[in-house]
């Protein structure tokens, strides 16, 4: 089973461009003694896809979402959680006040399992019963 602390080493697994901008993230937002915070980070990992999205880069969007896919299946809830509401929605949400992309434009990179989440997000936000 998955743990959160495992996350964002997943990730950088899948999407090593993030390394370099993530250390920098880490040096100007935490302190040595501090407790990262991994929604936090998410929510910057998704800007950065979107990034690379935007740039035409996908080249890496075959594994980092099929790692999105893998931590809703073998992740602990709290690892599901974090993929769910710690990268998708945020990725969402990039998305939405982008303005210049749709929602839609980046379901053919989700598996099925991300598919069904991607799509409760958007229900719940549009006040629909999930």
């Amino acid at each position: 089973m998955i743990r959160s602390h495992q996350v964002m080493d997943l990730f950088l697994e899948a999407c090593p461009s993030y390394r370099k901008r993530l250390e920098r993230y880490i040096e100007d937002n935490y302190e040595p003694e501090d407790k990262r915070l991994p929604y936090i980070e998410l929510a910057d990992f998704a800007k950065h896809v979107f990034d690379l999205y935007s740039q035409e880069r996908t080249e890496e969007f075959e594994a980092i979402f099929e790692t999105v896919e893998t931590l809703q299946t073998e992740g602990d809830q709290e690892t599901k959680e974090l993929a769910i509401v710690g990268f998708l929605e945020d990725l969402q949400n990039v998305i939405l006040s982008s303005g210049s992309v749709q929602l839609e434009d980046f379901v053919p990179f989700l598996g099925p399992v991300s598919r069904s989440s991607w799509r409760q997000l958007i229900d719940y936000w549009d006040g629909k019963k999930v």
